[in-house]
């Protein structure tokens, strides 16, 4: 028996935004696919082959303090000029990479946009399937998926494996 919960109403206005946003980028996803991007607390980008950004979860927003507003401004711009200046070029290796059928994965510092120190785990894949691709054709694809998490608390704490850390990006107190 399946069970059904009761979310509280600004979840649901945030599936519902991420939704409506998500089928207006993509020309339509189902329910399910939705629901896991609205659902994912990591910072979820749709990005074009040329590494253009077309979509970000409402999660992603609000994990680097962006209005809606403000998404709009940065929409449709190259993803890796809006990372600090010494973390660009290893970003645009990274889609290169994915460009070519390769996931990468990263860990950097970016700050949000009120300028708070944030690093990122980020990982970086082809996107196959979705609108007309089938999940078994991987031989095309004609998006590019960019998963960010925020790994601030684990990497001050010292667990970092791999970090990247620009030096314009300096650490607060």
């Amino acid at each position: 028996m399946n069970e059904v919960v009761t979310i509280d109403a600004r979840h649901a206005e945030r599936l519902r935004a991420d939704g409506e946003e998500l089928k207006k980028t993509t020309g339509g996803v189902d329910d399910l696919t939705v629901a896991l991007v609205a659902n994912s607390p990591d910072c979820v980008k749709l990005l074009d082959l040329s590494g253009k950004l077309l979509f970000m979860s409402a999660a992603g927003k609000c994990a680097l303090e962006l209005t809606d507003f403000d998404f709009e401004s940065i929409r449709g711009s190259e993803w890796a000029a809006l990372w600090p200046e010494g973390v660009q070029d290893t970003i645009r290796m990274g889609l290169s990479r994915a460009k070519r059928g390769s996931r990468w994965t990263l860990t950097a510092a970016c700050p949000t946009a009120t300028g708070k120190f944030r690093v990122w785990d980020i990982t970086i894949s082809p996107l196959y399937g979705g609108d007309t691709m089938s999940m078994e054709d991987r031989s095309s694809f004609n998006r590019l998926l960019a998963i960010s998490r925020d790994v601030t608390t684990a990497w001050k704490a010292g667990e970092r494996a791999h970090a990247v850390i620009p030096s314009s990006c300096d650490e607060p107190d």
